[in-house]
């Protein structure tokens, strides 16, 4: 029981977060995205996509940058249940 917990504990330490951001105009991205949403994943996403177009989304304003990101407790979901629910975040941001 004592390595099971150790591994366990291992494992949700090794855990990290991780964040893409890619940078359409400019070098500076406001602090407030114009929209954030997630996507659920299961089985750790293999064979599954999403596309998601910003243009829409930021309409005649246009795109400044698109983030994605892979939080804690994201990590920790996929982590609880060995990658059978794997959640993804991602954030838009327009221009002003």
């Amino acid at each position: 029981m004592n390595k099971f917990l150790f591994v366990s504990i291992l494992g949700l330490a090794l855990s990290g977060c991780c964040t893409q951001q890619f940078t359409i105009v400019g070098d500076k991205v406001p602090t407030v995205p114009t929209y954030e949403g997630r996507t659920d994943f299961i089985f750790w996403g293999l064979g599954q996509t999403k596309t998601m177009d910003p243009k829409e989304v930021c309409g005649s304003r246009g795109v400044k940058a698109v983030e994605t990101h892979y939080t804690f407790i994201e990590g920790l979901a996929s982590s609880l249940t060995w990658g059978i629910y794997s959640p993804r975040g991602y954030s838009i941001y327009c221009n002003k």
